[in-house]
This record gives C-alpha cells, sequence and structure tokens, in this order.
C-alpha cells in the first residue's frame, strides 16, 4: 500500500489513538503518537504531513502545543475536543488550527482519501 503522509495523533486517551490509527492507516496514512503536547514537540520534525492534537492533554496542552508548532512548521493542525464552545474554537483557531472537531466525532471526519 501507498503511504500518502505521515500523521501525528497527540491523545492521552488511547483508545481513541487507537480508532484513529485504524482509520488513517485504512486509508494510507502511516501514523505516530504522543501522549502528551511535550512528546508532541518532541516528536515534531520536518517528516509530519498533519498533526491531530486533543485540546486537554497533561503536562502541555494541545493549544499550547499547537501555538509552538505554529512556529515551527505550517502543517496543517486538526485540535480534536470535547470543548464545543465558540470561545473554544476561537482559542484553537488563534493556536494555528485549521480545522476543529469535536467528540465525540463521526468516523467520517477522518476520511481524506
Amino acid at each position: 500500500m501507498e503511504i500518502h503522509g505521515k500523521i501525528l495523533i497527540a491523545d492521552d486517551d488511547p483508545e481513541i489513538r487507537n480508532i484513529l490509527r485504524m482509520l488513517l492507516e485504512e486509508e494510507g496514512y502511516q501514523v505516530i503518537f504522543a501522549e502528551n503536547g511535550e512528546e508532541v514537540l518532541k516528536k515534531a520534525d520536518g517528516t509530519i504531513d498533519l498533526f491531530i492534537l486533543d485540546v486537554n492533554m497533561p503536562v502541555i496542552s494541545g493549544f499550547a502545543a499547537g501555538a509552538e508548532l505554529r512556529k515551527q512548521t505550517y502543517a496543517p493542525m486538526i485540535f480534536l475536543t470535547a470543548y464545543s464552545g465558540e470561545s473554544d474554537n476561537a482559542i484553537g483557531c488563534s493556536a494555528g488550527a485549521d480545522d476543529y472537531i469535536v467528540k465525540p466525532f463521526p468516523t467520517r471526519s477522518f476520511c481524506f482519501g
């Protein structure tokens, strides 16, 4: 199978990480994981094509990690969160988000093919 790109998924919930991994690998993407924002920043490099970040993570939040990522990359960034308020969406956009998906999410949200 042809690899379409490399996606970093950051979520402290292993079930969410595994669901996304299955969906995205089925679409032909290479997937790597981070359990918190600090790991995101350590694993971020020029080979990542897309970042999917949970907002509420330990150590460094998704918003803080996303804002730091924006200083070093223009790779697309999606925030995945249970926070559905308009102000949360605005904070996500100001942190550099290209999209903001609220949990629970329909699986078709992550079919990029």
